[in-house]
């Protein structure tokens, strides 16, 4: 316990909250909609890989950076950090992300700030599936993670924060999911469809009520309702029009959540945590295996169980001299050559 009584392994805990705050508040609000129409895949992705790669820059020195309880829990299976350390900064990443995204809320127009960006799944993508993709997502993103800040790596090149950035945005740009909104409205247009994929057509939607799809067994209220206030500020909304026709395409997988944090701080916020659960279990198994895959077979670290344990129980770390650390930085995160 003597990591709760240094003052490095409190400023690490800060730096996880004050990161994951920023990381959250930088990339959801880049996921809003201020205006109609589609809302371009790759200024979601390289904002998101831009905020990381500025906060791996500012913190990576300080707490190494993981800003997602993902990486944090793959650093723990490689027997790189302590089970304390690691407890208190899932705490920190998780609070966090949830104050980002309350401060994004609290400046956002209700007409724009809709779901917060919610990670959803496509409607034609199963549970399953999901699942599988931010194991894929999560993995690629940790390996790349575990191998620009080994400290074994003689003579690194480029920059730690930019692949890091990257690699998050690749994952982004793979699965993402963003919405986009056409409307039409009068008594007999019958069903819209979305122009821009060769998708079954929408009923129509009678004013505020629930979108709802052919080809999706189930829809989101939020999505009608989401609609329904940008009609309305737009000034396109007619209390005599008995037929409003919404169409709300949402593309590829799983949104890309990659981050438990930033899936569950919209998730609080909004109360809507359906199928929450995939944004959990996909990346913390890919994380898992990602940090095996590296440190056990890629690149082993020749560790005895007993030094394992050691870390993972926080034995207090000595210096070269043979005398106790006195500032108490962790040897496990050795990330200051960012």
């Amino acid at each position: 316990m003597w990591e709760l009584r240094s003052a490095s392994f409190w400023r690490a805990i800060f730096a996880e909250f004050f990161a994951t705050l920023f990381y959250v508040f930088f990339g959801l609000g880049a996921s809003l909609r201020w205006a109609p129409g589609p809302l371009h895949v790759l200024q979601v992705a390289l904002a998101f890989g831009l905020a990381l790669a500025t906060l791996v820059q500012a913190v990576g020195h300080i707490s190494g950076a993981h800003v997602n309880p993902a990486v944090t829990f793959a650093f723990l299976v490689g027997s790189q950090m302590s089970l304390l350390r690691a407890f208190c900064y899932m705490a920190a990443q998780l609070l966090g992300a949830v104050a980002g995204a309350a401060v994004l809320y609290s400046v956002t127009p209700p007409a724009v700030r809709g779901n917060l960006a919610l990670n959803t799944l496509h409607p034609g993508v199963s549970v399953g599936q999901a699942t599988t993709v931010e194991i894929f997502l999560t993995l690629q993103f940790v390996l790349c993670i575990f191998a620009t800040y080994d400290e074994r790596r003689n003579g690194r090149l480029g920059s730690v924060a930019l692949a890091v950035g990257f690699s998050l945005t690749l994952g982004h740009l793979f699965g993402v999911e963003m919405q986009a909104l056409w409307i039409d409205k009068g008594f007999d247009y019958g069903s819209i469809g979305c122009p821009q994929m060769d998708i079954p057509l929408w009923e129509p939607l009678e004013s505020q009520a629930a979108c709802r799809s052919p080809f999706a067994a189930e829809w989101s209220q939020d999505a009608g309702s989401q609609g329904a206030m940008w009609v309305e500020r737009e000034g396109l909304w007619n209390r005599e029009v008995s037929q409003l026709q919404l169409c709300l395409l949402q593309i590829y997988y799983t949104g890309a959540g990659m981050n438990p944090a930033r899936s569950f701080a919209p998730a609080i916020l909004t109360r809507n945590f359906t199928n929450h659960w995939v944004y959990w279990v996909g990346p913390i198994i890919g994380g898992g295996l990602g940090s095996l895959l590296y440190d056990f077979l890629l690149f082993p670290r020749l560790k005895s169980v007993s030094e394992r344990l050691s870390i993972l129980k926080g034995a207090r770390p000595s210096d070269p001299n043979g005398q106790p650390e006195g500032t108490g930085e962790p040897v496990e995160l050795k990330t200051q050559a960012l």
